[in-house]
């Protein structure tokens, strides 16, 4: 393992956690992951409409970040929990905690309309082996989705690449800015074919994918246990980059079937 890191993930994950099993005829792929993520994030915000009269989520769902800061508000995140190259399970974690009417919002939410798709049931899930599987603890976390930098690798117009804007490096970087502690971590990079990881850029509404995509699969090794859900880089409140605990039922998901 490469890229030793020092940072910081206590045992326990702060803040809130919510999860949701898939119900439908055909659950969508895993590389609708952003589509997905956007489409419960507007259901909530349709709830919005109907209950308060505002599709303006409340800040503990949607906001305002301060720079340098870490966010404290949901990340929207669907999981691939057995491997089978589909969405099986939505979690929203919201690491400030949930207020009252995110609590609301949250509550009711039955159903999600993903275009392309049709209709999915989202059923409350509460067991501790699904919850497990989704925030650990464990000290070895695999990508379950590619890694996408937030920076581009090359200058505009290309030329040499610079330095420290490689996937490994932005990942490290990501992991220090958590804002939580974290034990010693080292990192692996793990075999991703390309044009299978860009097509996980495609979801998501008004966004163009960049010319040279900084990605990668990777593996996070810590020193001591540590509690998801863990989200980084580019998107990651949208579930586009993601790690989930080795150990369960499929460790990398889609990695493990080497779909990208």
């Amino acid at each position: 393992m490469k890229a030793p890191v020092q940072s910081s993930i206590g045992p326990v994950a702060p803040g809130d956690l919510r999860l949701w099993r898939l119900e439908a005829r055909v659950l969508p792929e895993v590389v609708r992951t952003l589509r997905l993520a956007e489409a419960v994030r507007a259901a909530v915000m349709r709830r919005g409409e109907i209950l308060r009269g505002t599709a303006r989520l409340p800040d503990s769902l949607h906001g305002p970040g301060l720079p340098g800061e870490p966010h404290r508000h949901a990340y929207w995140l669907p999981h691939d929990l057995d491997g089978d190259g589909r969405i099986d399970l939505v979690a929203v974690h919201v690491p400030g905690g949930l207020c009252s009417d995110g609590e609301e919002l949250l509550a009711g939410l039955e159903e999600v309309v993903l275009h392309g798709h049709g209709p999915i049931r989202l059923v409350p899930e509460t067991s501790p082996e699904t919850r497990a599987l989704v925030i650990g603890p464990a000290r070895l976390w695999v990508s379950d989705v590619p890694f996408f930098g937030a920076l581009h690798a090359r200058p505009a117009g290309g030329g040499r690449p610079r330095p420290g804007r490689d996937a490994q490096a932005q990942l490290a970087r990501e992991l220090s800015r958590l804002g939580r502690p974290l034990p010693g971590a080292e990192i692996a990079a793990l075999p991703c074919m390309a044009p299978r990881a860009r097509a996980f850029l495609g979801g998501r509404r008004g966004m163009t994918a960049p010319v040279q995509p900084v990605h990668g699969l990777f593996a996070l090794g810590f020193s001591a246990p540590v509690a998801g859900p863990l989200a980084l880089g580019c998107a990651a409140h949208l579930c586009l980059v993601r790690f989930r605990p080795a150990g369960g039922k499929s460790p990398g998901g889609g990695a493990k079937h080497g779909r990208y």
